[in-house]
């Protein structure tokens, strides 16, 4: 599989005849729902088991690709529990992929108790589909992550042993596999509690064989002095965790400035202290599904981003012909566009290079896998270069 970045006059039958394979391929494997409709700058999926009849192609075939070349890893998604029946669809098509769903969430509270969502049936379709679910207990409160929540819980022992014998029962009962602890927004003065409360909550779990992941956001050292990245310590997680999910992204978020959600220079900043810090085995590095669109000039605290799915995110930049660029530091592509009352846009977006790119990192770290956020979220050539790239690692 090779990936074709379009040009000035190009188009799908060309781009076919150029690597000789069939038109019909390049537009199911793309899912392209206007074969007329493609604009300069987007990337493109090339299958390559097919004849081909360029010279130039031919002689890349020479030595070819093994299919799966970065190995094998294991893959977190995360989904949003909700009453949608159609989850349940989604789980089915995206199981081949994932070995972990993480199921959000199971807001703790200040008294050491969970608060019951709509799961069931998201176990059941996940277990059924081979793969494991995880049961995500964090401080999201009312539409944010409430630091006090935590606070309390870390203040106090008696809550604490409550807690996890609440999350223990739950796990039980729900036959989940294991547990991810979301805390975010914490307490710089917390550090030491969360470490004490993460080292005694896995001697719990560990009587039972129950696996313990946790969530941390990005940061490049550990004395990041920004209070929200403070309180995690890379290190005690990685001793204490079975895994560690990296929240890498977010760098562009709807409050935000523009920029990319995930710029691959960050990300190897990142990777470079989680080299130093945590077992590259247990390292799950995150992969947002969700783009976003700015209106510009881009007005602090005034402004806020409208979320799109990356092939949505194409969809607009077909409908609004604009020339998609791609920066070559971030390693995202973007674009811009003025909407129908005159004001300018500017879009940060996902596509196969930028995806494969993030792959390459992964392997290149040797990292234990890669976490999204989170599926529900149309990006058909992410699924398609996982797969080509990658062998899923199941544990169902």
């Amino acid at each position: 599989m090779f990936i074709h970045v379009v040009n000035t006059g190009e188009t799908l039958w060309s781009i076919s005849r150029q690597y000789g394979v069939r038109l019909d391929s390049i537009i199911q494997l793309n899912q392209i729902k206007n074969p007329s409709c493609i604009i300069k700058g987007q990337s493109l999926l090339i299958p390559s088991n097919e004849q081909t009849i360029s010279t130039h192609f031919a002689y890349k075939q020479r030595t070819p690709t093994p299919r799966k070349r970065f190995g094998t890893i294991e893959v977190n998604a995360f989904i949003e529990a909700s009453e949608n029946s159609d989850q349940t669809r989604l789980i089915h098509e995206y199981s081949p992929y994932i070995t972990y769903l993480s199921i959000f969430s199971h807001t703790v509270t200040r008294e050491g108790t969970l608060l019951e969502i709509n799961d069931r049936q998201l176990i059941s379709s996940a277990i059924q589909n081979n793969t494991a679910p995880l049961m995500v207990v964090s401080n999201y409160v009312n539409g944010k992550f409430d630091s006090d929540v935590v606070h309390c819980i870390l203040s106090d022992k008696n809550i604490q042993d409550k807690l996890i014998d609440n999350i223990i029962y739950t796990i039980k009962e729900k036959k989940y596999y294991g547990v991810n602890v979301d805390f975010e927004h914490i307490l710089p003065d917390d550090r030491k509690p969360l470490n004490s409360f993460l080292t005694h909550f896995k001697s719990k779990l560990k009587k039972y064989g129950i696996l313990l992941t946790t969530s941390v956001l990005p940061k490049y050292s550990d004395e990041h002095t920004s209070p929200r990245y403070s309180a995690y310590d890379y290190f005690t997680h990685g001793i204490t965790a079975d895994r560690v999910i990296l929240m890498t992204y977010e760098w562009g978020w709807f409050g935000g400035p523009p920029m990319p959600v995930a710029p691959c220079n960050q990300l190897k900043n990142v990777l470079d202290f989680v080299n130093t810090s945590i077992p590259k085995h247990k390292a799950m590095m995150g992969i947002p599904l969700y783009s976003y669109d700015w209106e510009l000039p881009y007005i602090k605290e005034n402004v806020i981003a409208n979320t799109l799915t990356p092939h949505h995110a194409l969809e607009l930049a077909q409908k609004q012909k604009t020339v998609i660029h791609y920066d070559t530091i971030a390693q995202v592509p973007y674009f811009n566009y003025l909407d129908s009352t005159g004001k300018q846009h500017i879009v940060w977006f996902e596509d196969a290079r930028s995806i494969k790119a993030k792959f390459e990192l992964v392997h290149k770290y040797g990292l234990g896998g890669i976490s999204y956020w989170s599926i529900g979220r149309q990006f058909p050539q992410n699924w398609l270069l996982l797969h080509h790239l990658f062998e899923i690692k199941k544990v169902l």
